[in-house]
């Protein structure tokens, strides 16, 4: 959050806070319509990410797969904050037995962000089963979309299922591709580690 600038603290600091804050700014920044503003804005953003229309298929070490979650499984994904509705189908991209990406609910709000700020021209580290590029896809402001993608094998099964003209595919790895060196970026999205959350950081 960005901390007040000095003009907010000149003049008389009668009726101002800590911050130098009048009673009406802050009458202004904690109104209900503002609250209720950012809940609509959250909620139609999310409504941009849905799940994916990918059949299952096969190529090489990976494989798109439709799943069942049971009742154990949820519950061990609730322990750690990642809860999912049981007896729901969901899709996930797997390397031999290790869950690379998949479109639960819990994936979804990992996205959010990168949902969020997509505007213009866009990077995307990382294909998984696409989920991301659909839902930015769906915003009219965004004008070209740059996936690079490390296997050559994803590329194969998922690319075919988003054919928009806006996409282009590059087959690189994320840490040695270069954009031409015009190009600019309004927003850059990376999302090429299977098991990066807060439960795997050190305390």
């Amino acid at each position: 959050m960005e901390l007040p600038g000095p003009h907010w603290l000149r003049g008389s600091d009668v009726g101002r806070d800590a911050f130098g804050r009048s009673e009406d700014a802050n009458r202004r920044r904690t109104r209900p319509a503002d609250a209720h503003g950012d809940a609509q804005r959250k909620t139609e953003i999310g409504a941009m990410i849905e799940q994916v229309d990918l059949p299952d298929m096969a190529s090489g070490q990976w494989r798109v797969e439709k799943y069942t979650t049971d009742s154990f499984g949820c519950l061990a994904y609730a322990v750690h904050g990642r809860g999912m509705p049981a007896g729901k189908t969901y899709t996930r991209l797997m390397r031999g037995g290790t869950v690379v990406m998949s479109d639960t609910p819990a994936e979804m709000r990992d996205h959010y962000y990168a949902v969020h700020k997509a505007t213009g021209s866009c990077l995307l580290n990382g294909l998984g089963i696409g989920m991301v590029l659909k839902a930015i896809l769906s915003k009219q402001d965004v004008t070209d979309v740059t996936v690079v993608e490390l296997s050559e094998e994803v590329l194969q099964m998922v690319e075919p299922h988003y054919s928009d003209p806006r996409v282009t595919f590059v087959h690189a790895s994320a840490f040695t591709y270069q954009p031409p060196k015009w190009k600019r970026y309004q927003m850059v999205w990376h999302d090429i580690w299977d098991n990066i959350c807060a439960d795997n950081l050190p305390e």
